[in-house]
């Protein structure tokens, strides 16, 4: 829930989080078996380190955000 900002903030807010949802929906729908940790030169990549991973709930978090905000309305 956005609280405190202008209407031009809650217009580039929303925008910008419905880019993010359409992005993280192409890359379910383009790679539905491939669990991404980061990218190289624009490609995603996750093989790596475990050292390496710590992002992994990013994307499950996201995928959380979109789906709550989808609920609301």
């Amino acid at each position: 829930m956005i609280l405190d900002c202008t209407p031009a903030q809650r217009k580039l807010f929303q925008e910008t989080l419905g880019f993010a949802a359409r992005q993280v929906r192409r890359l379910i729908e383009r790679h539905p078996d491939f669990y991404p940790m980061y990218t190289h030169k624009g490609c995603w990549k996750h093989d790596l380190p475990a050292w390496t991973h710590w992002c992994d709930g990013f994307l499950p978090g996201m995928m959380w955000i979109f789906c709550r905000r989808a609920a609301a309305g």
